[in-house]
């Protein structure tokens, strides 16, 4: 595969995703290959709901007991 190929010619990308991915600065396939989240969160630790405080960024582990479909429209349904 030639890394120096505009990225639109990737399967599954075309023109419209091409012009999406070049917004980013990702114009040929070694530009998504070297193209990095800007950040990262690491959702390995599970903390307990009591551990952390307001505005803390943490993964908890629950469970639903309830839920309830809401539908805004005839034909469409959204789980709550």
């Amino acid at each position: 595969m030639d890394l120096q190929r505009s990225v639109q010619f990737l399967k599954g990308v075309g023109p419209g995703r091409g012009k999406q991915l070049e917004r980013l600065g990702i114009i040929k396939i070694w530009d998504l290959l070297y193209h990095f989240p800007r950040d990262y969160q690491d959702r390995s630790l599970i903390k307990p709901a009591h551990s952390f405080s307001q505005g803390d960024l943490a993964t908890v582990k629950g469970t639903v007991i309830a839920g309830q479909e809401s539908k805004p429209r005839r034909d469409l349904q959204l789980p709550s």
